[in-house]
């Protein structure tokens, strides 16, 4: 067991269907006729052809009062349904665009969607120097990206091209840079690294340098069985595979955290190998952090590495 010192951590519309009007007949309209004549006064009721007198023979309705008071609304029923239904056929208007629906594009929403099948995502400025550091230090380009990308990118998980910010700050303020490293952390890598260099968390390639430098000492410190501070330790991972879920769990909860979930799964007798039996041991952040970053480095597989 090897012992090491770590720093902290959416046309028209269409036509409505209108019931087709029945044919009034031409005795109903004309017992309502006459009904209103007989009502009406001398003077308006209708000439006789051979006299000029009103028509005082009026024939008998067919029919009491409330009869024709029905024979009256059927009529109004039926004018009422031509109406409706010309004014429904001129109707022109086309119905209202549906609102789209906003996505959130925060980094750290959950249910954020991969990019599209057959998408080969690329960072647009910094992609090729993450890429030669981390060869350099010995650790996974993919996996570097995906950090890079999980940390500091500015475009939705649906985007083909990707932006880093090279000044972004936590919102805690803690954490700055392309890496999100905090200010203990990166002075301590950049002690091993470049100790006679001003550290400046903004300066994009040494931000690179320092936080690819840090995930690779993470693959390190679980990749055997270490000995931390206060007297932690850590178990080496299964595999490389559970290797690289440890160092990023522990990127973004830190490395004592990992270790003492570690710690509670081997004192219930479970494997702490294998990131998903300490999975549940660590935050709900960390835990999407490192199905995002996972997602991301095997979207970056065969796109910047191909």
């Amino acid at each position: 067991m090897r012992s090491v010192s770590l720093s902290p951590a959416f046309g028209k519309r269409p036509l409505p269907h209108t019931a087709q009007a029945e044919p009034a007949s031409a005795s109903s309209f004309e017992q309502v006729l006459t009904a209103t004549m007989q009502d009406a006064p001398p003077a308006l009721r209708p000439l006789d052809r051979t006299g000029g007198r009103p028509r005082d023979a009026v024939p008998p309705l067919a029919s009491p009062l409330p009869s024709r008071l029905r024979t009256i609304e059927r009529s109004l029923s039926i004018s009422s349904r031509l109406v409706r239904g010309n004014l429904a056929h001129t109707t022109d208007a086309p119905r209202p665009a549906a609102r789209p629906r906003l996505r959130s594009l925060s980094r750290p929403h959950e249910a954020e969607a991969g990019a599209p099948p057959g998408t080969r995502p690329r960072i647009k400025t910094y992609g090729t120097t993450i890429i030669a550091t981390a060869q350099q230090c010995g650790i996974d380009p993919a996996l570097s990206l995906g950090v890079a990308r999980a940390e500091s990118g500015l475009s939705a998980a649906t985007d083909s091209e990707v932006v880093l910010n090279p000044r972004a700050v936590s919102p805690d303020g803690t954490s700055f840079g392309l890496f999100q490293l905090t200010n203990a952390t990166g002075k301590e890598q950049l002690r091993e690294l470049a100790p006679h260099q001003p550290y400046n968390p903004f300066n994009p390639l040494q931000n690179i340098r320092l936080g690819v430098s840090y995930l690779k000492e993470l693959a390190d410190t679980f990749s055997v069985d270490t000995r931390l501070l206060k007297g932690l330790s850590t178990t080496a991972g299964a595999n490389e595979h559970e290797v690289r879920r440890l160092a990023v769990a522990a990127y973004n909860a830190g490395p004592g955290r990992v270790a003492r979930a570690q710690e509670m799964v081997r004192a219930q007798g479970g494997d702490p190998a294998h990131y998903d039996a300490i999975a549940p041991y660590l935050p709900r952040e960390t835990q999407m952090y490192v199905r995002r970053v996972e997602r991301y480095a095997a979207e970056f597989r065969g796109s910047h590495l191909a």
